[in-house]
């Protein structure tokens, strides 16, 4: 019996005892876990601090790098900009220029970066002649007005015009000199004008030559005298008062105006016809010789 006891005591001092070691195990194994963990996690503080220091590093180096080619760059600059004028060789400079411009000759004869040739009178005669044509040719000159002639006229068969006189008894012996500015157009009749009476023609077609004033658009008139003192815009009733009744009288539509036809003969039936606008008056002599 009591061996039993002492057999349960003994068993259960090395429970105890067991137990005892194995809770000694545990804690030893738990704060070696614990030591791990601290290690590993000094472990990443460590890397991390050093990756920090790297990364900082880098950008003092980044930052140095810079600060040198910033500073490079400026060194460059006031290189260029205290670079004095004095130090460039113009003369040199200027020579190369002028050795690199070919010698071209211009219209003037000057030899641009070479001696000047020499001058060649033929062409610049024909420059001067061609000048002086186109001068001609594009300068419009005005002729003069002639200057008024008082004529002591004889009949109703003279006239004055311009300056000039005629006679219908004669004005178609030969060709009719227009007065001085009056010029042919060109036409198939002869139709002389003058720029300074656009509205006014001297007509020559078929044996009669026509005074006539085709417009009624203002401006100056030539100068016309008829015999008892009768002029442009004279009336039917001037005309009739001056020359008596005519041969005939007729009427017609011409030139933008109605008018009044009054022929009239001397004694060698030599005809002249007065037309009268109602408008205008008289703006028309035909004179048309022996009919």
């Amino acid at each position: 019996m009591l061996n039993s006891k002492e057999n349960l005591k003994r068993i259960s001092v090395g429970l105890a005892a067991m137990m005892l070691a194995l809770t000694m195990a545990g804690c030893s194994s738990a704060e070696s876990g614990d030591a791990d963990k601290a290690d590993s996690k000094a472990s990443a503080a460590a890397e991390n601090s050093e990756k920090e220091e790297e990364s900082k590093s880098e950008e003092v180096e980044d930052s140095k790098e810079e600060n040198e080619e910033q500073k490079e760059d400026a060194e460059s600059s006031e290189a260029a900009v205290t670079t004095a004028p004095g130090d460039i060789d113009l003369d040199s400079m200027i020579a190369s220029i002028e050795a690199d411009i070919p010698q071209v000759t211009a219209f003037s004869g000057i030899d641009i970066g070479g001696s000047k040739p020499e001058a060649d009178s033929s062409a610049s005669s024909s420059a001067d002649t061609s000048s002086a044509a186109e001068a001609v040719t594009t300068t419009t000159t005005m002729p003069e007005a002639n200057a008024p002639v008082t004529a002591d006229l004889k009949s109703n068969q003279q006239l004055v015009f311009d300056g000039m006189i005629y006679d219908n008894t004669n004005i178609l012996d030969s060709a009719i000199t227009p007065p001085s500015g009056w010029t042919d157009q060109g036409f198939s009749n002869k139709d002389y004008q003058n720029p300074l009476y656009p509205n006014v023609s001297i007509v020559e077609s078929d044996g009669v030559v026509q005074f006539v004033r085709t417009r009624n658009e203002g401006g100056a008139l030539p100068e016309l005298q008829l015999y008892k003192g009768l002029t442009w815009g004279a009336t039917a009733s001037d005309v009739k008062a001056a020359y008596g009744e005519p041969v005939h009288e007729g009427s017609g539509e011409q030139y933008g105006t109605t008018f009044t036809t009054l022929y009239y003969k001397d004694s060698n039936d030599y005809l002249i016809i007065y037309s009268v606008s109602d408008d205008w008056g008289l703006f028309d002599v035909s004179c048309q010789g022996k009919y």
